[in-house]
């Protein structure tokens, strides 16, 4: 399916993209919300939608979503535009995604939308500054969501990333 998809898009003008950027980003949105009401659980995560017999992950779609609309942001950025205004804009649009796929939960995608907001951010060359500052919160939000917020499953994820020799299951 995804080769297919992948040669279809390939005939395509990318233009049309661009124009549709906040169209495909509100409904996505939309369907992002639809999960939390009236998606299917598996495996823990309310993170699928139903529709005649085939389940799909609205999530996935909000990847490429985000990616067409900061695309079309950071190209048409204006020079005379504030470096925080706009990092504050972009940050809200990946916001928005990124709390509705921690509600799911499904910190691993979120985590993603969160990384392509932030590789846009690094090679738009933006001050040095401002990604040390976001690189703060960062680290103080990593410090409060590993307290207070995270799921012990979740930790040791986390903790097997950094160490894939340690075992969570006493084996």
């Amino acid at each position: 399916i995804g080769l297919i998809f992948f040669v279809i898009l390939s005939f395509l003008n990318y233009n049309i993209f661009s124009s549709y950027a906040y169209f495909f980003y509100i409904f996505i949105g939309l369907l992002l919300i639809a999960v939390l009401l009236i998606g299917v659980t598996y495996k823990g995560t309310t993170g699928w939608l139903e529709l005649y017999g085939f389940n799909f992950q609205p999530v996935e779609l909000a990847k490429l979503s985000l990616l067409v609309i900061l695309a079309k942001l950071f190209s048409n950025r204006l020079p005379q535009e504030s470096e925080l205004k706009f990092i504050l804009k972009t940050g809200s649009l990946t916001l928005i995604y990124f709390i509705l796929v921690l509600f799911q939960p499904d910190f691993g995608s979120a985590i993603v939308l969160f990384v392509i907001w932030v590789s846009f951010l690094i090679f738009s060359r933006i001050r040095k500054v401002y990604l040390l500052s976001l690189l703060g919160i960062i680290l103080i939000g990593l410090v409060i969501g590993w307290f207070f917020l995270f799921q012990d499953y979740q930790k040791a994820r986390i903790t097997t990333f950094f160490n894939p020799t340690v075992d969570h299951l006493g084996r």
